[in-house]
């Protein structure tokens, strides 16, 4: 991949922008990952436990074999005003 982003005579730049991409990868994966959950989930704040309570929310799932896309849709119908919410 390097030549794609240097010709031959910077070889070694082209090999530290991917070093650097390739270190830099799980940081930005895990944020957005955790920003696109928060998202599904209707959270308008991060909180300190959200990353926590979404993978319980997901072992949960996995461990009852629920539907994930079935899951979020249904999710979404939700009325925020119903009894079954904490106020």
């Amino acid at each position: 991949m390097a030549p794609l982003l240097a010709d031959k005579s910077n070889v070694e730049l082209a090999q530290n922008l991917l070093r650097d991409a390739i270190e830099q990868f799980p940081l930005v994966y895990a944020q957005t990952w955790q920003n696109l959950f928060r998202k599904k989930l209707g959270f308008a704040v991060d909180h300190e436990g959200d990353i926590t309570l979404i993978e319980r929310l997901l072992q949960a799932m996995h461990d009852s074999r629920v539907d994930f896309t079935s899951f979020f849709r249904n999710l979404g119908k939700l009325k925020v005003d119903a009894p079954y919410f904490i106020k």
